[in-house]
């Protein structure tokens, strides 16, 4: 899943699921048929032996199939290092992260958050880079989200940064959400 957004980070396909129908053809079992959802919605842990240990098994074999193609893939796209030298490295580290939450610091937020209200009705304004012919592009304020706050905006704060410990280990739909804001 992380080869395949390293080889396309706009794919809609970065689930298992998702990924072995589009890459292999394979339709797996969905989690929602073992667990049901909603109001009936069972823990994994309730789910009989008898059909979970299948469903668990067809990921682990799904896997392994996996990898052939999506290693073929980003070694034609010459990401094979970015994803050995970085992304791999990276997973246990935001693992931890996710287990044990991390530091944020709050000040930060509400000061970035009141300089987005204050500036709500101005625009941010990019300078093309294709030259002076071309157009600037506007980019409203009020468009940006937390989860997608700018690098430069987090590097300007971070030197005052008195960090507060946050039981803050973001859920999939947190993700989610960011994934979809503008």
């Amino acid at each position: 899943m992380l080869a395949e957004w390293l080889i396309n980070p706009d794919s809609r396909n970065l689930g298992l699921k998702n990924l072995a129908w589009v890459r292999l053809g394979a339709e797996m079992t969905r989690i929602e048929e073992l667990i049901g959802s909603g109001k009936k919605q069972i823990s994994m842990a309730e789910v009989l032996i008898e059909k979970a240990a299948p469903y668990a098994a067809a990921d682990a074999v799904m896997t392994l199939r996996l990898v052939e193609p999506l290693q073929a893939d980003l070694v034609s796209h010459q990401a094979e290092g970015l994803n050995r030298d970085l992304e791999l490295k990276l997973i246990p580290v935001l693992a931890d992260m996710e287990q044990k939450g991390i530091l944020l610091d709050v000040g930060m937020f509400r000061d970035f958050a009141q300089e987005l209200r204050t500036h709500k009705s101005s625009a941010l304004r990019i300078p093309s880079t294709r030259g002076s012919a071309s157009p600037s592009i506007s980019i409203p304020p009020s468009s940006f989200r937390m989860c997608s706050l700018s690098a430069w905006a987090w590097r300007r704060r971070t030197a005052r940064a008195k960090p507060a410990r946050a039981n803050f280990p973001p859920q999939p739909a947190f993700w989610r959400a960011c994934a979809g804001s503008t």
